[in-house]
């Protein structure tokens, strides 16, 4: 099978003269909400990360590395994680609530799995889970489309190869000297 190749542009006017075109936030928000808006919030925490995620992860004594995390997700989310992520009003603010829901992950997987997670896998699975949860029944469209400013998303080979090709010269931080900075 041919390895997918990213698009690219003349130059840096026509990639921004096309992405001034798509109104990807409006758009993008809409078809999510429409996607995924209906579901309770078990469904959305098994459709917010599917199987072939989990894929890479061993199985730890008879436990399954997406039921630890999906019991976890619900248990951590109806006991007060939403609520909290529903009041998150800055970028700030966000990015310490992202980093004690990633912890309890960390926490609760090492204690299960017995081993600790990698980070990148542990973002990886939290973020993806935080972005769906904008998208949930239960959260009012206007918090939602605050949200949507702060959420991190993960990128992936794909994506990195397309940066990668845009600048030879862009230095782009790896993932723990991201965390460190927000933990300064």
């Amino acid at each position: 099978m041919r390895a997918l190749q990213p698009k690219q542009w003349r130059n840096t006017d026509s990639l921004v003269k096309e992405l001034r075109l798509y109104h990807w936030k409006k758009q993008w928000f809409d078809q999510e909400r429409r996607r995924f808006g209906g579901l309770d919030l078990p469904a959305l925490i098994q459709e917010s990360i599917l199987g072939n995620t989990f894929r890479g992860l061993r199985v730890h004594q008879g436990k399954r590395p997406s039921r630890v995390f999906r019991t976890w997700a619900r248990r951590k989310l109806e006991g007060g994680a939403l609520d909290a992520l529903l009041r998150v009003r800055s970028r700030k603010d966000y990015d310490s609530w992202l980093l004690n829901f990633a912890d309890s992950l960390r926490r609760s997987w090492r204690r299960q799995m017995g081993e600790e997670p990698k980070y990148g896998c542990l973002m990886k699975l939290v973020n993806l889970l935080t972005k769906h949860m904008i998208f949930y029944k239960g959260t009012p469209p206007r918090i939602a489309r605050r949200l949507t400013e702060f959420v991190h998303v993960p990128l992936d080979q794909y994506s990195l190869l397309a940066v990668r090709k845009c600048s030879a010269d862009l230095r782009i931080a790896t993932a723990w000297e991201r965390f460190l900075s927000v933990r300064r």
